[in-house]
């Protein structure tokens, strides 16, 4: 059996939609510095980085 990669979403694509998420979050959060973002080991972790890399908390 042969595995077959399939392309979802490009690197901007994905990027993009994390940026758009990271905004509501900010704009649905009224307390930033009191967020918590977890995420599942196999892939979660990886998005819930990405996504906190683009929330700063002033």
């Amino acid at each position: 059996m042969t595995a077959t990669f399939v392309e979802i979403s490009s690197d901007r694509e994905l990027l993009c939609t994390i940026t758009r998420l990271a905004s509501q979050v900010i704009e649905g959060c009224r307390q930033l510095d009191r967020l918590v973002i977890l995420g599942i080991l196999t892939h979660g972790l990886t998005l819930a980085t990405l996504l906190a890399q683009q929330i700063v908390v002033p």
